[in-house]
């Protein structure tokens, strides 16, 4: 409150309540001791607490945090706590007693970063993707200025790797349902093919379990996302995908053993054909695109991209 022309009134008038890690004798300590500013000259029924929940004002307030008196005193946005201060008649007290344990400095890192996270908020006008686009390459991100005149770079998965990675998920889950099978009815498989495909199996549900853990918390996340999020959680899935179709190589390879080296050559080669074809292809939304746009048509593969 700023009070009527320098001097103070009723609202000007703050109680501080100490709600947790008092000092000795009931003393606010810095950092540690979280302190709850309530005003209300009419007794705590009528009560509100200075209040911040990480609300952003529009341009109008440049964009800085929000201040409010909440009535709810039992938000934990109600809560603060004394970082520094310049009064001469205090002691100065040294950082260095402020020491946390190591899962104190971890939890409260992390809480800071979900914190910090949820308050990047999109700009008026910008374009952002959700979590569900991603593994479908639905939509990209310009990187650039969109003009003619200007090399234009658009952020886009590649369709193949994308798209081969959903479909190397499809055949790991029906690998294992069928291994499920087998194993319940009793059926015994070639003793060589065994460790080969238990093997695989283990390497693909690790790969699957870190995919799952990079990509899935985006879902709870209240911050702006872009597609480059997904960047950890691909690189899982493509490792997955190398591990899928050298267990398909395999299994043509013992299916076809008189033609063995041959079938993997081939399966390589195609392979490696079609990642390298497709890489020439999506190239110039990497590298940047000079050409006019209608020229550059023969990239917009989905409808959705904005190329």
């Amino acid at each position: 409150a700023y009070g009527d022309h320098g001097e103070g009134d009723i609202n000007d008038e703050w109680m501080v309540h100490v709600v947790r890690g008092a000092g000795p004798s009931g003393r606010i300590e810095r950092m540690r001791t979280q302190i709850m500013l309530v005003h209300g000259h009419h007794g705590l029924s009528a009560a509100c607490a200075l209040h911040a929940d990480g609300t952003q004002l529009p341009k109008w307030g440049f964009e800085q945090g929000e201040v409010t008196c909440n009535p709810d005193l039992t938000s934990s946005n109600n809560l603060w706590n004394v970082e520094a201060h310049i009064n001469e008649r205090l002691p100065k007290e040294s950082v260095g007693v402020l020491h946390q344990s190591l899962i104190e400095s971890f939890l409260e890192l992390n809480f800071a970063m979900a914190h910090v996270n949820n308050r990047l908020l999109p700009k008026e006008g910008e374009v952002t993707s959700q979590p569900w686009h991603w593994p479908i390459s639905y939509r990209g991100q310009r990187f650039t200025a969109w003009g003619d005149e200007n090399r234009r770079v658009y952020l886009i998965g590649n369709v193949v790797v994308f798209f081969g990675v959903l479909l190397a998920f499809a055949c790991f889950l029906l690998l294992a349902l069928v291994d499920v099978v087998l194993r319940h009815r009793g059926i015994k498989e070639l003793a060589c093919e065994m460790p080969y495909k238990q093997e695989t199996l283990r390497g693909c549900w690790m790969l699957l379990v870190g995919w799952a853990l990079h990509y899935l918390p985006f879902y709870a996340m209240g911050r702006v996302l872009y597609f480059h999020h997904y960047m950890p959680a691909l690189l899982f899935g493509a490792m997955l995908l190398a591990l899928i179709l050298s267990y398909i190589a395999h299994c043509v390879g013992a299916a076809l053993q008189r033609w063995m080296p041959w079938t993997l050559h081939v399966l390589v080669g195609l392979s490696a054909a079609l990642l390298l074809g497709s890489f020439a292809f999506f190239c110039p939304t990497s590298y940047g695109m000079t050409l006019p746009r209608k020229d550059m048509a023969y990239l917009h593969v989905l409808q959705s991209w904005e190329i």
